[in-house]
């Protein structure tokens, strides 16, 4: 792994710094080119002795667990969070910005190693001088890179072997480390929007295109967000919703369906007003109800939008329908304005069928009846009152929580489907 110790390696970031100029294009992010550089002088300045940032609590919990992500041959994610006290709005001059930070790599590679802070990452916590060194030259090359300065090919083909032979250790590290909410090594996807789809008056279908290494599996949902979100030191949650995947990824867009009524939230109604082109991120997908394939009869029960997250289950029967007896879909929707007709029919020779219906009382008539076949497969969407509902009706009639899925994380699952039978 290179080091900005390195007389060699140093002067080589300084030559691809000098690349740099105000027409330089960034390929993520919203600093400018000035910007990131003034943020490198200031990340640069921990191990220089010049600053001391304190601990993030998140980074005292499992900082020590992923910090070879510091200094390791792979490259660092996109987007991710930063230390706030380095995080640029300011506007920069570009010149001054280089000067500096040109002088600081200089600095510091003279100084060398034992000249080194050992104040502590604030994430990563106790960092030899040797893997601050390595940091900092890792740090710089994913800026650069940011702004397309690449490495010579020859060293970015080395750096791609490298890459090639990662253990399954380093690919747990990162899978543990994405799983922290706001951790600083959460991958947050942005991307644009390509195609607004309005399904009804009050539904509208959100296709993305698909950011370079993001992928889901039916029935996945998650985390998308507006420009501003992640502004500031914590993420401004009215920025940021959980919603269902609506596509597959063989559509090649990601799908985000929603109801937006005229009296809605700050989300959705900034969410309305965006266009084809605008950005957004997406980060924190899961699925919790992926298609059971076990040879038995599946059972689609929603209410409303909350068909979208069945739209993916569906396209994904209809490619294959091995291991599923059949799948019924089941939809209240008081309003009539059914969605997604042209998939929701019924083709008895793939052994799907579907009904609509608008009254509650018909809705849990069906189920009641769906309910006969004590082996099935039960899928709910809708708001909670309605998997509470739902869930009643189904263990009342001997349906086991185990034959129930619901669109939740375990600790809302546990909630709203007890183990114990409903009396």
């Amino acid at each position: 792994m290179k080091s900005i110790f390195q007389a060699n390696d140093a002067q080589d970031m300084i030559r691809r710094i000098q690349q740099l100029n105000e027409k330089s294009e960034r390929q993520w992010g919203k600093m400018t080119v000035a910007q990131m550089m003034a943020h490198c002088t200031s990340f640069q300045a921990i191990p220089m002795r010049e600053a001391y940032p304190t601990r993030s609590n998140i980074g005292r919990l499992v900082g020590r667990l992923i910090k070879p992500m510091m200094y390791n041959d792979k490259p660092l994610p996109h987007n991710l969070s930063t230390i706030p006290t380095i995080i640029i709005t300011e506007e920069c001059n570009l010149e001054s910005e280089r000067q500096v930070l040109i002088a600081k790599i200089i600095t510091f590679q003279q100084a060398g190693p034992q000249n080194c802070s050992m104040h502590p990452h604030p994430f990563f916590g106790k960092l030899t001088a040797e893997q601050w060194g390595m940091g900092i030259y890792k740090h710089l090359d994913h800026h650069l890179q940011q702004f397309n300065v690449q490495v010579h090919l020859h060293k970015l083909l080395y750096m791609m072997k490298k890459i090639q032979l990662r253990t399954v250790i380093n690919k747990c590290i990162l899978k543990i480390a994405q799983s922290f909410e706001g951790g600083i090594i959460m991958q947050i996807y942005w991307t644009k929007i390509n195609k607004i789809i309005e399904e009804t008056p009050e539904v509208k279908t959100y296709l993305l295109d698909c950011p370079e290494g993001f992928t889901w599996e039916e029935g996945s949902h998650t985390h998308f967000a507006l420009e501003g979100f992640n502004v500031g030191d914590k993420p401004n949650r009215n920025l940021i919703r959980h919603m269902s995947i609506s596509t597959v990824p063989q559509e090649k867009s990601i799908g985000i369906t929603t109801r937006i009524k005229e009296q809605c939230s700050e989300f959705k109604a900034t969410l309305s007003n965006l266009a084809v082109g605008e950005k957004v991120a997406i980060f924190k997908t899961h699925s919790n109800i992926p298609l059971k394939r076990q040879n038995k009869n599946v059972y689609l029960l929603s209410s409303g939008v909350g068909l979208a997250t069945f739209r993916p289950l569906v396209l994904a029967y209809l490619a294959n329908a091995q291991y599923v007896t059949q799948l019924h879909s089941l939809n209240i929707d008081s309003s009539q304005n059914y969605l997604f007709l042209d998939l929701f029919m019924t083709n008895k020779e793939k052994k799907f069928t579907v009904q609509f219906v608008d009254q509650r009382q018909t809705y849990y008539e069906e189920v009641s009846k769906l309910a006969a076949d004590t082996q099935g497969h039960f899928y709910i969407v809708g708001s909670d009152d309605f998997l509470k509902q739902t869930i009643e009706v189904l263990r009342t009639l001997g349906i086991s929580p185990q034959q129930i899925m619901i669109d939740k994380h375990e600790q809302s699952r546990d909630i709203l489907l007890p183990t114990t039978p409903t009396t």
